[in-house]
C-alpha cells in the first residue's frame, strides 16, 4: 500500500499501480519507455485518481518535503564504504539517469 513522492514517474511506477502495490503517486513529470508510454497515454482514465502532477518548485521544495517526513530512496548504480555514490553513469560511459533533484531530496530527506 505504497505512496509515492518523487520528481518523475517512470515505468516502474505505472507497474506497482497495475500491480495493485502502490494507491498514489505525485511527481512533477512523467517519463516512460516506449512501451509503456502508449498504454499510460492511452489509459488516462485508468490513472487519474491515482495521480498529481506538481511544479518542481513544490515537489523538491525543503518545507514540504520536510513536513511529509520523506524517507529518500535515490537510485544509486555503485557505492563505496565511504558513503560515496554513483547514480548516473553504466562503466562510467553510458548515462543511466541524470543527476535531477536527487540532491533536493538527499538533503531534505530523512535517510
Amino acid at each position: 500500500d505504497l505512496i509515492m513522492y518523487s520528481e518523475v514517474l517512470q515505468d516502474s511506477t505505472f507497474d506497482l499501480i497495475d500491480a495493485g502495490k502502490m494507491r498514489f503517486a505525485s511527481g512533477s513529470s512523467i517519463t516512460l519507455s516506449e512501451r509503456r508510454n502508449s498504454d499510460v497515454f492511452g489509459n488516462l482514465e485508468r490513472y487519474k485518481d491515482k495521480l498529481v502532477l506538481r511544479p518542481q518548485e513544490i515537489s523538491n521544495h525543503p518545507e514540504v518535503v520536510r513536513r511529509l517526513g520523506i524517507i529518500g530512496i535515490n537510485t544509486a548504480l555503485e557505492f563505496d564504504i565511504y558513503g560515496n555514490v554513483n547514480s548516473t553513469h553504466v562503466c562510467g560511459t553510458r548515462m543511466m539517469n541524470g543527476i535531477g533533484g536527487s540532491g533536493d531530496f538527499a538533503r531534505n530527506a530523512h535517510l
